[in-house]
């Protein structure tokens, strides 16, 4: 069955590059074929870097690696946007032909136009995408509950940082700046914090940037389903060498704060603690929190009496139009959900996967003030 849906996938991929390449072709058919080379050779570059990347970056050095990689899949993100408005300049190209008007006359029948078209707006959609990509958004909400706690928490909350062959030391820097100015007593972290292979964070030494994140009882994580892909002793070696507590279906209580975090193995571990054992022994009059990588059976924590859960994995659908299809697989695939006593809040992310580019989505970094409900 993967094999089909794999297939698929590929076909889908190579008819959706066909498609759009063969308009951009309409620019140079009529030039000397040593333009015409050099145009299909960039397509099969675009087009063909992700493949690649996966087939052949182990044998390349890590800079060479995260060129393909970064090319591969920032296309393969710009792809599904500018396949969409190719078939929609179509469209419009074919209702036109039925038109009478003098200045439609003049562009009806003109693929040149509609391929420079098509041009102008891949450069515009991939400068959108990128600058969207780079704002992040600060979430702020103010959480109130029942149980009894010594003081206010402030928690600074991130998920699917994925570092690796696209995010280093720069934007890994100023992460670790901004989540420091909170000044928090902890830092949360809901998984994929590694994107697909741990060479190139040892190779752009990123534990010791992570290490600079500040929190006064510490930075707590639970794995994600990256963890898993990049190699799941490689992935927890790195994260305790960057001073992160991992916690694969495991409980810490913090005696100063007087509440439990509690860390569930991601959804790919079939066999996975239920989070009903994981909380047997717990003291239900304490706070606890939940870091689960993917949110799904949401239930499940309210029938526990967790007072928080904290997920991620959706990016929100990263690009539009996948925001649609997150929406359809998750029951909350972005923001607050309250169920029973149960607050949940699931993150776009702070990082990406694949290229630097987001439509109709933002990453964020999100900071929970939490403190005792008055009667």
């Amino acid at each position: 069955m993967k094999k089909y849906i794999f297939g698929c996938i590929l076909l889908l991929y190579g008819l959706g590059n066909y498609y759009v390449f063969e308009h951009f072709y309409v620019l140079v058919k009529n030039d000397m074929p040593i333009l015409q080379a050099v145009f299909w050779l960039v397509a099969a570059f675009l087009s063909g870097s992700i493949f690649v990347f996966y087939a052949l970056s182990k044998y390349f050095n890590v800079t060479v690696a995260s060129v393909f990689y970064k090319v591969g899949t920032g296309w393969l993100m710009l792809l599904t946007n500018v396949f969409l408005f190719a078939v929609f300049l179509d469209f419009l190209f074919w209702l036109a032909s039925f038109s009478s008007w003098s200045s439609v006359e003049v562009i009806k029948d003109n693929d040149y136009v509609k391929s420079l078209a098509l041009v102008l707006v891949t450069f515009v959609v991939a400068l959108v995408g990128f600058s969207s990509y780079r704002k992040k958004n600060q979430v702020n909400i103010k959480l109130e509950i029942d149980k009894v706690i010594k003081r206010p928490v402030k928690i600074v909350f991130i998920s699917d940082l994925h570092l690796g062959y696209a995010i280093q030391q720069k934007e890994l820097k100023h992460w670790v700046e901004i989540i420091n100015k909170q000044k928090a007593d902890l830092v949360l972290i809901a998984g994929d914090i590694i994107d697909c292979d741990t060479r190139p964070l040892w190779h752009y030494k990123l534990a010791e940037y992570l290490k600079e994140i500040k929190a006064k009882n510490g930075v707590y994580c639970c794995l994600g389903n990256h963890e898993y892909l990049s190699g799941l002793q490689q992935s927890i070696d790195f994260l305790k060498a960057s001073n992160i507590q991992v916690l694969k279906d495991k409980v810490s209580y913090l005696e100063d704060l007087d509440m439990y975090i509690i860390g569930r193995d991601d959804k790919t571990n079939k066999h996975r603690n239920t989070l009903g054992d994981l909380m047997s022994e717990l003291d239900s009059k304490k706070m606890s929190v939940l870091l689960d990588h993917q949110p799904y059976d949401l239930d499940t924590a309210a029938k526990c009496q967790v007072d928080l859960q904290l997920s991620g994995h959706t990016h929100k659908g990263q690009v539009w139009p996948f925001s649609w299809i997150t929406n359809i697989l998750f029951e909350k695939s972005h923001g607050q959900l309250v169920k029973q006593n149960t607050h949940y809040y699931v993150s776009s992310g702070l990082g990406i996967w694949g290229g630097r580019y987001r439509l109709g989505t933002r990453s964020e970094y999100v900071i929970i003030n939490v403190q005792q409900k008055e009667d």
